[in-house]
């Protein structure tokens, strides 16, 4: 779909399944940054850019994207609201052709400063576990909150790659459909937000 129409020749593709630890046996890991400094080397994409990210189709994986960028240090990172889908309704012009990491991009930059800002940002198994004990033992100022949808959460539907069905323990479902304006494919006003 990249290359069928992006907004500029030069938008890079960021695949949050190729963007990850694909070693890790589960999917959309966390890569280290390590990892992520090779991906953002290839884009030609350096921390102290002006980065704006967008999903083909609403909101989906944008977040994912726009979290990730900041966690390993970017300082200006925005997200598009309503995406391509929103962009294409109001008209607006388009590129298509090949695709190419990084081109387009200056082959000089400081593409490999990054570097993790806040490691707290990221929970760890062990550190969900151990909340998860907090609230089987009445500690209420912890909240897990689970973004899928609701079959998934229920254990309705497979999961992908074979991953366990279900949902944590004491976790609480806002499914992240919830967020979005089915009109508009972008986000909920402020208001509606905090209505959910």
């Amino acid at each position: 779909q990249h290359e069928e129409y992006r907004l500029t020749r030069e938008t890079q593709y960021f695949d949050i399944k190729t963007v990850a630890d694909v070693n890790s046996g589960l999917p959309n890991t966390m890569p280290s940054v390590e990892m992520f400094k090779e991906h953002m080397e290839r884009m030609r994409i350096g921390k102290d850019c002006e980065i704006v990210c967008y999903d083909h189709v609403g909101m989906f994986s944008v977040a994912r994207c726009a979290w990730m960028l900041r966690y390993f240090g970017a300082g200006n990172v925005r997200i598009m609201n309503g995406g391509l889908q929103k962009w294409l309704k109001e008209g607006r012009a388009v590129y298509s052709g090949a695709y190419t990491p990084g081109e387009g991009l200056p082959t000089e930059g400081d593409y490999a400063s990054w570097v993790v800002q806040d490691p707290s940002d990221l929970a760890h198994l062990d550190q969900v576990h151990s909340i998860v004990s907090k609230l089987h033992h009445g500690d209420k100022s912890w909240q897990i909150i689970d973004s899928r949808p609701p079959p998934r959460f229920n254990g309705e539907v497979e999961e992908p790659a074979g991953t366990r069905q279900g949902h944590i323990p004491y976790s609480i479902n806002v499914p992240f459909t919830e967020m979005i304006d089915a009109e508009t494919g972008g986000l909920k006003s402020n208001e509606a937000l905090t209505a959910v």
